[in-house]
């Protein structure tokens, strides 16, 4: 887990997703017991929302829960930078 921040506001990577499209998904959260869970998705607009994994799962290319070497989302920036 990792804190990203923008204009004041922060937020918990718990996991970052990228999709075939180039989608990316920073988890803000372990998924809940339908396997959803509140993310920042980054791909033809940037927006916060509930993610289904279960939907995304068959298009996912990759997937981590290991910060280190990943960027922020555009705008954001690491905390611990």
């Amino acid at each position: 887990m990792r804190m990203m921040q923008k204009d004041g506001g922060a937020f918990e990577v718990h996991e970052h997703i990228i999709t075939k499209n180039m989608w990316e998904f920073y988890m803000l959260g372990e998924p809940n017991e339908d396997n959803v869970a509140f993310a920042l998705v980054c791909g033809e607009e940037d927006e916060l929302g509930f993610v289904s994994l279960d939907e995304i799962t068959p298009f996912i290319l990759l997937r981590t829960k290991d910060m280190e070497g990943i960027a922020p989302a555009p705008g954001y920036s690491w905390l611990d930078n």
